[in-house]
């Protein structure tokens, strides 16, 4: 299953007027880029992958000169029917999150990563979206594998929303993958203190290997600053 990718660089307009690429900063490597899975997304330049966060990461990374390139992966059609047949259940709900959580899901999708993977991008440093597939096997002794996350497995099944009656066997099959690629991950980057500590304390983590980031904004432009609204009044936003 093949998906969108794109790998040039913008170009950027140098001192004397000529257009000129620009360079990665504070890389020694430019970077291949991975997203995958039902879940988020598999089109690394899909607005909508992953809540919006992928488009801007890699567009971001593409502008700057520091991506290689980047591809996204689902399984195929039929392997796909096949694995939720295999985890049928009839609360859709519970179905949804076995598959996903499933080792032969993961699996599978880890095998898709490797067929996609091509001989150049081992002469980079890989940067993956989430922890569906086992990158860091697949690149281990070759390149560095870093890895950025809004969550994990374990702090999903502590939330409201997630629902009652999954299957024990099923969650430390989804934990016991995560925490494989995790320790194989040379960085992991997460969005807020409080999922850095959830990587230290529910996985084992050392504390070194765990960096907060931040979340950063969906925007292509930052709003310009209105100079008839006042900004030293209290107010709340809520957003649902």
């Amino acid at each position: 299953m093949s998906y969108r990718e794109l790998t040039a660089p913008r170009a950027m307009v140098s001192e004397n007027g000529t257009a000129e690429p620009q360079r990665p900063r504070g890389l020694s490597k430019r970077l291949t880029g991975i997203i995958g899975s039902g879940m988020i997304g598999y089109d690394p330049f899909d607005r909508m992958a992953w809540s919006g966060i992928s488009y801007q990461i890699f567009s971001r990374l593409r502008d700057q000169g520091c991506l290689h390139r980047a591809f996204g992966v689902e399984v195929a059609r039929l392997r796909k029917w096949l694995l939720m047949l295999r985890h049928v259940h009839p609360n859709r709900r519970i179905w949804r999150e076995h598959y996903y959580m499933s080792q032969s899901y993961r699996d599978s999708l880890t095998r898709v990563v490797g067929q996609r993977l091509q001989p150049d991008d081992f002469d980079h440093d890989f940067f993956v979206l989430g922890a569906a597939y086992d990158v860091p096997r697949l690149v281990e002794g070759r390149s560095r594998c870093f890895s950025y996350h809004d969550g994990n497995l374990v702090q999903s099944l502590k939330s409201p929303y997630t629902p009652t009656g999954l299957s024990a066997k099923r969650i430390e099959e989804g934990v016991s993958f995560e925490r494989r690629v995790y320790e194989r991950t040379d960085r992991i980057l997460v969005m807020s203190e409080y999922l850095r500590r959830s990587f230290v304390e529910d996985y084992g983590i050392p504390a070194s290997g765990v960096a907060v980031v931040g979340a950063g904004i969906n925007l292509d432009e930052i709003p310009q600053v209105l100079p008839d609204k006042r900004y030293d009044t209290k107010q709340i936003l809520f957003i649902a």
